[in-house]
């Protein structure tokens, strides 16, 4: 596949929820805990157009025409754009609606339901052939690795010349590159169904 933009997904940076939902404290406890802290800082396009990373314009691979940063404003324990349509997770109360032990109204479970479908339609708008879709994420726990690559292992996965040229790109600046087996709930866009 010829890349000829990417689109950057950074759905859990922000701590954001309305104000009637505040005061939940185990909703609090939760976003300190679940929060990828600094991630659109780190993915985001400001930070992808300094030199240091300079790879994605490349012409040994190929001169990068577009790149587009989706970053989801609310909270991921308002609102998880990340989680399936009944997702296994719902009937735990961490699917895309976090209830945190309490009943959700039908007016605020339609409302971030809303907003789901609004992120995931707006980014897949964003998605055309030869787009690079890169999910980013950060972990809280301890890594033997700097930088870790991750695929659904479907038919989503990465090229892997387009795999190797990133992980020696790490590598040459010294960073220590691991790749994940288990990404299996990455976000996949079906255009078809926006």
């Amino acid at each position: 596949m010829k890349i000829k933009k990417i689109v950057l997904n950074i759905p859990h940076s922000r701590t954001f929820v309305p104000k009637e939902v505040t005061g939940n404290r185990q909703m609090d406890a939760a976003i300190g805990q679940k929060t990828e802290w600094l991630t659109d800082k780190l993915f985001g396009y400001e930070k992808i157009m300094h030199p240091h990373l300079e790879v994605i314009y490349d012409p040994r691979y190929n001169p990068f025409l577009n790149i587009k940063t989706h970053i989801f404003p609310y909270s991921r324990c308002y609102c998880d754009v990340e989680r399936s349509i009944n997702d296994p997770l719902d009937a735990e109360g961490r699917g895309i609606i976090y209830d945190f032990g309490e009943k959700i109204s039908e007016a605020d479970r339609q409302k971030r339901l809303f907003l789901y479908n609004q992120y995931r339609h707006e980014l897949s708008k964003s998605i055309v052939e030869g787009t690079l879709l890169i999910d980013c994420h950060s972990f809280s726990e301890e890594s033997e690795f700097d930088i870790r690559i991750g695929s659904n292992g479907d038919e989503t996965q990465i090229d892997p010349v387009l795999l190797d040229y990133i992980i020696n790109y790490f590598e040459e600046h010294k960073y220590k590159v691991g790749f994940c087996e288990t990404s299996s709930k990455s976000i996949t866009i079906d255009a078809s169904a926006y």
